[in-house]
């Protein structure tokens, strides 16, 4: 009995979990102007800049880490194969599963373009899987039918993955692993190889003056959706959770031991967009914007909360790394984002 509630309050807290990760960041401006208005407060010169900057920023970081994951996805559809046609240790699938982690998460966390478009976080990335869900999906696909392609992204994906490759066997006692993790495995190889390519077409595209204008802004609202998806979803959010002492993990990749690895992989990506020496920063952005003043707070604030994150995984230290995000997070919207000339919406997914 007490194993079953087990399984139903972790399942029904995940399945929560899901819903609120799953909301697909989406840039909305907040009212006001339209595009053809806010394009004359960007001269000349800055439009020309700003779309190099944009196709640098294609070519140069999402480009490679695009490039990565299609081939560790590759990898990791090849060792599950593997891995089912000679059964053994899971060893060699599971590392498989953390290379594709690593370029994964340096590539959305900072979402946009075809990725957002795509609706790629929730087709491919729910990040709290629902054991019984994938147990069921198990289940009918050892009775025949073909059902990756018609199940929810809790019970698939990523995540899904994850709990099939580093829960204990025992979770899985009943129903065969090897037929849906073959499915799951393909499915996302399938995924990846069509969003590939237009993650590389970015760096070709042609942009109109409000064009660039608009995918400017919604780079950086998208960066400040990474933020809080780490410092609410990846630190504020499974603390509170942890104090009512729940019989499960509330961390993001509890199964395969990955919450820190994640947790810095998120801020590494946020934190090479935000500073120099990385010629594509913000940081250089608003130098180049004659912000001085701004830039040099930003830096700092930036390298505080570097410092902050790396002072333990306790409570006490994370509470404060996230409260160090919580205020970059303000001065990007009340000093960075005016400085250059950058207007602050909202997206569905802040905090997931």
């Amino acid at each position: 009995m007490n194993k079953l509630w087990h399984w139903c309050a972790a399942g029904m807290l995940g399945l929560c979990a899901s819903v609120a990760s799953l909301a697909q960041p989406s840039f909305r401006p907040m009212p006001g102007p339209g595009p053809a208005a806010v394009t004359p407060a960007w001269d000349a010169k800055t439009v020309a800049s700003r779309r190099e900057y944009l196709q640098q920023l294609w070519t140069q970081h999402y480009g490679p880490q695009a490039d990565q994951v299609l081939a560790s996805s590759k990898a990791l559809h090849a060792a599950a194969t593997a891995y089912c046609r000679k059964p053994g240790s899971r060893g060699a699938a599971q590392e498989a599963w953390r290379k594709v982690l690593a370029p994964w998460t340096r590539l959305m966390t900072v979402d946009g373009g075809p990725m957002r478009e795509r609706y790629a976080l929730r087709l491919l990335d729910s990040r709290h899987p629902v054991p019984e869900l994938i147990r069921r999906a198990m289940q009918q696909e050892r009775d025949g039918a073909k059902v990756v392609d018609k199940v929810g992204p809790a019970s698939k994906g990523l995540g899904a993955l994850e709990w099939m490759l580093f829960a204990p066997e025992s979770a899985m006692e009943g129903v065969p692993l090897c037929p849906y993790l073959q499915s799951a495995t393909g499915e996302w190889l399938r995924e990846i190889t069509e969003l590939h390519p237009l993650i590389k077409a970015q760096a070709r595209k042609r942009r109109s003056a409000e064009a660039v204008v608009l995918e400017y802004e919604e780079f950086i609202n998208q960066w400040q959706s990474g933020l809080n998806k780490l410092w609410v979803g990846g630190i504020e959010r499974p603390l509170k959770v942890m104090e009512s002492k729940p019989p499960f993990s509330p961390w993001p990749r509890p199964y395969s031991d990955s919450t820190a690895a994640e947790r810095a992989l998120r801020w590494q990506a946020l934190r090479e967009i935000a500073v120099l020496p990385n010629t594509l920063s913000i940081e250089r952005q608003l130098r180049q914007q004659a912000s001085e003043t701004v830039a040099t707070a930003w830096r700092s604030q930036v390298l505080q909360c570097d410092l902050a994150l790396k002072r333990g995984v306790d409570p006490k230290a994370l509470t404060a790394a996230a409260a160090c995000l919580n205020q970059l997070g303000q001065l990007l919207n009340t000093q960075v984002a005016p400085a250059l000339k950058v207007t602050m919406g909202f997206s569905d997914g802040d905090g997931s």
